[in-house]
């Protein structure tokens, strides 16, 4: 083959990847900027119903996996399989989009970030898309800096395609750039059943069997305390008559509809007492070996320790993880049905 013809087939490639790039240039992404993993994944899991309703690409982000209230990004694939989500929607990596599609039609000149409304910082009336903590860490990431903003106020996830696309279109935002996911908290009744398609990748998979295997006696409880500060302070709002915090709807229903009928302190931040209460009785239930706690700052192991010394004969360990592998204590949790086994 002469130097004329590869030539020759390499410009031909190069026109129709863009080709095939520019055919399919609506997109969305967004910074995954509140709160902590299980957070995060309530929020995707509105986010694919999202880009489904608007018929553009989802952009998975990274995973802010925080450590000591320091961002720490984690590409998407590192903790869960990409392709088990492909028969849902049309999906790409930011990692692989900056790389690949971005230099197409998402050119540096032309990156508008997208907020609800203006967000206070040294621009006026602008989202401010990188001022402040982790906005700022996420973006300089990938070497996005933005030369303008836009509002979607009025908008919400809930309004049709054809709303967004008149405020929007495809033409002239090829790519929706959210500061921080539009998708409601906690994740809406209606948008659980992605959850199925998310899977962990096998090295996770593999990473927690081996613990499991080599440090948790089967049985297992797995207990996770959250009763930190912050989450203090959060169930605090309890007493302005709120009927529903995070997702203790698991608790009292969608709907309220399952007694008490709304969130009571008790669910949110419960005392010791009825800590140690509701673990003798799962233990009970299953004759556990192991109990399994993870938390974001008390333990109570000892107390734990205590309680079970004089009442339980066939209890033969307490073990505790602290919460700097976030995503491994989530897959030992929801092992749980596996582990008692």
């Amino acid at each position: 083959m002469r130097i004329d013809d590869i030539k020759l087939i390499l410009c031909w490639t190069m026109i129709v990847r863009q080709y095939v790039i520019q055919c399919n240039v609506a997109y969305i992404t967004y910074c995954p900027c509140m709160g902590r993993l299980g957070n995060q994944i309530e929020q995707f899991l509105g986010m694919i119903a999202f880009a489904i309703k608007l018929n553009r690409t989802l952009v998975l982000p990274p995973w802010n996996i925080m450590s000591s209230l320091q961002a720490n990004f984690v590409p998407f694939g590192n903790l869960f399989n990409i392709t088990t989500l492909v028969p849902v929607h049309q999906f790409v990596s930011l990692e692989s989009f900056m790389l690949n599609e971005a230099p197409v039609i998402w050119p540096a000149a032309k990156r508008t970030a997208l907020c609800f409304r203006p967000r206070s910082g040294p621009l006026f009336n602008d989202c401010n898309a990188k001022n402040g903590n982790p906005f700022k860490e996420f973006w300089d990431k990938f070497n996005v800096s933005f030369t303008g903003s836009s509002f979607y106020f009025p908008l919400s996830t809930d309004d049709p395609k054809e709303k967004w696309d008149q405020l929007f279109p495809s033409e002239t935002y090829p790519v929706l750039a959210f500061i921080g996911p539009p998708s409601s908290f906690p994740v809406r009744p209606e948008n659980r059943v992605f959850h199925r398609y998310l899977e962990w990748n096998s090295h996770i998979n593999l990473v927690t069997e081996n613990f499991i295997n080599r440090w948790l006696n089967k049985p297992v409880v797995g207990v996770h305390l959250r009763n930190g500060e912050d989450f203090s302070n959060a169930c605090s709002h309890l007493k302005s008559g709120l009927r529903i915090l995070f997702s203790s709807a698991q608790c009292h229903g969608d709907f309220n509809e399952l007694p008490p009928y709304k969130v009571t302190e008790d669910m949110c931040i419960p005392s010791k007492e009825l800590v140690l209460h509701t673990i003798s009785y799962g233990v009970r239930l299953i004759k556990a070996k192991t109990i399994y706690v993870s938390t974001d700052n008390d333990p109570m192991l000892s107390l734990i320790r205590r309680h079970f010394t004089d009442t339980t004969r066939y209890l033969s360990k307490t073990f505790f993880l602290w919460q700097r592998l976030e995503y491994m204590v989530f897959e030992v949790l929801s092992l749980g049905s596996r582990s008692s086994q």
